[in-house]
């Protein structure tokens, strides 16, 4: 059994470091931007696109070679260069200090490695063989984004809401989890690919919005409550 423990991390406004500058970085750093991570570069080299993103400002690059002081103060640390020996260096430093880094080229050597992911708004469906075959996790990724469309990522979006919804209204936990079951067992997806989910939203919602602002709340006490 490998040693791996599966997670979401929270990156947002967190400081990364990213030795490498190539389209195998460039992939890294696509993802790390799309958590919302600060983002910094270290390569003599970089390719366009992320020369186009330090030059809108959404990362930090800086075209010179790796020197062990880029790491101070980093979060997470990912070795992504063509050059082992620099990559091992910066293996070593990490190790050195704590901080978690990721290898591209040979993962197993590193802290984390970086699964193949699905995204559908709120739903993430990650996807690994620990290294084994980034193909095989391609391909089974491939199969799922076929299986979960972007009907999703509305999905989600309105439980979410409704679920807050049904917080802020309704006090007794019974109630509450006797309404979020009943709109579960709605066919919501069928509805958003249909294109009836907005006009049954709005009517779901309004009639949540009728349920008393206070007190215990049975799902039969109410009409509007009763009748989702």
């Amino acid at each position: 059994m490998e040693g791996y423990f599966p997670v979401l991390l929270r990156l947002e406004d967190k400081p990364c470091l990213v030795v490498g500058g190539g389209p195998v970085a460039e992939r890294r750093i696509a993802s790390l931007m799309e958590a919302r991570a600060r983002v910094r570069v270290v390569s003599p080299r970089i390719t366009g696109a992320i020369r186009q993103w330090a030059e809108e400002g959404v990362l930090e690059a800086v075209e010179r070679a790796y020197v062990p002081g880029d790491q101070e103060g980093m979060y997470l640390v990912v070795a992504a260069t063509d050059d082992a020996g620099v990559n091992d260096a910066v293996l070593e430093l990490a190790r050195r200090h704590n901080r978690a880094v990721n290898m591209v080229e040979r993962p197993e050597l590193g802290d984390f490695i970086v699964p193949s992911v699905v995204r559908r708004g709120k739903l993430v469906i990650a996807v690994s063989t620990l290294g084994a075959s980034p193909s095989v996790a391609a391909s089974v990724r491939r199969q799922i984004e076929a299986c979960f469309g972007e009907e999703y990522e509305i999905y989600l979006d309105f439980l979410s809401e409704f679920r807050l919804r049904t917080q802020e209204l309704v006090q007794d936990t019974r109630a509450r989890q006797e309404l979020y079951r009943s709109v579960l067992q709605e066919n919501v997806l069928e509805k958003i690919k249909n294109g009836e989910f907005e006009e049954w939203r709005s009517r779901v919602m309004s009639q949540m919005d009728g349920c008393p602002p206070s007190g215990p709340v049975s799902p039969h006490g109410g009409e509007a409550c009763a009748k989702l």
